[in-house]
Parts: C-alpha cells; sequence; structure tokens
C-alpha cells in the first residue's frame, strides 16, 4: 500500500461516519451557511435518510478497497 493513501482513507472513513452519525450535523457545517435562513432550507428527513445510506455504503466500499489493497 502506497504511504499516500493512508491519510486518504482515514479522511474517507471519517467524512463518511459523520454522515452515518450525525447528516443533520453534516449539513449546518457543509451547506447551511449557503442560506440567508437555513432553517427554513433544511433538507426532508428522507434526504437525511439517503445521505445516511450513502455514508453506510461508503464506508463498505472503503473497507473493500482497503482489504483489496492491503492483500496486495
Amino acid at each position: 500500500m502506497h504511504w499516500f493513501m493512508i491519510p486518504f482513507f482515514i479522511v474517507f472513513f471519517g467524512i463518511a461516519l459523520c454522515n452515518v452519525i450525525a447528516p443533520e450535523a453534516t449539513w449546518r457545517r457543509t451547506r447551511a451557511w449557503q442560506y440567508k435562513n437555513p432553517g427554513a432550507a433544511e433538507p426532508s428527513a428522507a434526504a437525511f435518510k439517503v445521505q445516511r445510506i450513502s455514508g453506510a455504503v461508503a464506508i463498505v466500499v472503503g473497507v473493500v478497497i482497503l482489504v483489496v489493497t492491503l492483500s496486495r
């Protein structure tokens, strides 16, 4: 495994884990600043569920890539 992939995986898993654990907080930190009234522009519960699911999928894909990379 190349040395530069380790920081990439740490950041990747950190972002994906934040999306799984607290998608609302992730939205507030990354997107809410774009709106004059962030409370009125907050995404729906379904959008947060999709964000949570995509974070879980990203973790699974990241683990598979990590295992494949380490097995070489």
